[in-house]
């Protein structure tokens, strides 16, 4: 299991104590009180959430909900699936529910038996099995409560994992609809004929610095960091590929199962990447800015690709945070027809190369130029505090209120800086 962050832990203690602090201080109302009873914790107008899975910092998901929504209470996470043994760490209340046909009525009843006496006051669906959509039908059916669904991984447009009447339905009965990439919101808009809003990831107000952190200059420009979860079993082997004999070594922290990874530590390190086991923020961050550069694996988009609905649409949380938190040039691996291929290009924080070594080592020179890879860290430095979490759930709950973002800031991120007008 990989254990929380101290900063993220400190947060969740004292926003837990606070919560534990006002119900017992407090008179019972009915707005956004904690409860027990016997058979356990009742939330009172709870902001829901529910993802597909459990809530930690295996996966980008988790780490983006846990991130966004540190310090805050009166959370009821619920998820349709268990993949990290039941690891939880997110919200005063965890529920799972899961619905294993198409049932409407089947769906609305597991739900409310779920539920008990907790009761929802807003909903955040971040949608990706059809379980996550038929919870959120439910819950609304049930609740009245406004309804934002939020899409970071694409499983409709590039992949038919979504039902398109159940997406429809969800898009029709939601107050408000979030993507996660510029691509992905000309697709669904396009697709639905809905207002569909940017809303990409971001990155912890806390590891953004207020200056430029320049090139190690005393560090070894060939060597390289990775950080993250690589879904594509295939994008892990192109990138052994492309790494082997090449001069250039990677150090990769993963996050995940090693058991879950195409091939071994073994084999990796004969490729030139070291994986290494989780690590806290604060050594992580250190890492990232000791770095001339970090590369980010992402698909081909051929017929070869095995996460083309990864790669094509999604923006992965790691390249904003990276980015932010380090201003360290991203070498993207990949199609540059990709989400994070557009990303890097779109502020110039970085470069594109296909998987085929010459390619990959002329990158890497021409990143670690000192003027030049100095350049991009300015250029990341200048946006990366457009991309703090800052007020972002405040920011979610806001624009759900009023059926449409509460403000500019993330329209102005836009390609075209006219999203959603």
């Amino acid at each position: 299991m990989t254990l929380p962050s101290s900063h993220d832990a400190l947060h969740d203690l004292i926003g837990k104590l606070r919560a534990l602090t006002q119900a017992s201080r407090q008179p019972q109302s009915s707005h956004s009180q904690l409860q027990w009873d016997r058979n356990g914790v009742i939330l009172r107008d709870a902001d829901v959430v529910i993802t597909h899975c459990e809530v930690n910092d295996r996966h980008g998901t988790g780490v983006h909900m846990k991130k966004m929504f540190r310090g805050c209470t009166n959370i009821l996470s619920i998820r349709s699936e268990n993949r990290y043994d039941g690891c939880q760490q997110f919200g005063e209340l965890a529920l799972r529910i899961s619905h294993p046909d198409s049932d409407s009525e089947a769906a609305r009843l597991r739900t409310a038996k779920a539920l008990g006496r907790s009761t929802a006051g807003r909903i955040l669906c971040v949608a990706y099995l059809p379980s996550d959509a038929r919870t959120a039908l439910a819950l609304r059916e049930l609740s009245g409560a406004p309804l934002c669904t939020y899409i970071v991984d694409d499983q409709n447009i590039c992949v038919d994992s979504m039902p398109d009447d159940l997406l429809r339905r969800l898009f029709e009965q939601s107050d408000l609809r979030l993507v996660n990439s510029p691509e992905m919101r000309a697709a669904y808009q396009a697709k639905y004929g809905v207002p569909v809003y940017y809303m990409p990831p971001v990155a912890p107000s806390y590891v953004i610095p207020n200056e430029v952190q320049p090139p190690p200059l005393h560090a070894d420009p060939n060597q390289g960091v990775v950080i993250g979860n690589i879904w594509g079993p295939n994008w892990v082997r192109l990138l052994c590929r492309t790494v082997r004999d090449s001069g250039i070594r990677l150090t990769w922290y993963f996050p995940g199962d090693r058991r879950d990874l195409p091939v071994s530590a073994t084999e990796l390190e004969a490729c030139g990447i070291t994986l290494k086991d989780p690590v806290p923020e604060e050594e992580l961050v250190r890492a990232l800015r000791a770095c001339w550069f970090t590369v980010a694996p992402t698909g081909t988009l051929d017929r070869d690709d095995d996460l083309r609905w990864v790669a094509q649409l999604s923006l992965p949380s790691r390249i904003i945070y990276v980015m932010a938190a380090s201003h360290i040039p991203v070498l993207v691996l990949g199609s540059n027809r990709t989400a994070s291929a557009r990303f890097v290009e779109q502020f110039g924080v970085g470069l594109v190369a296909d998987y085929q070594r010459t390619a990959f080592q002329a990158a890497v020179r021409r990143i670690t130029t000192p003027h030049e890879n100095l350049a991009m860290r300015r250029k990341a430095a200048a946006v990366g505090p457009k991309f703090s979490d800052e007020g972002a759930a405040d920011w979610i709950w806001q624009s759900l209120a009023l059926g449409r973002p509460a403000d500019g800031r993330f329209d102005e991120l836009m390609p075209d800086g006219r999203a959603g007008r």
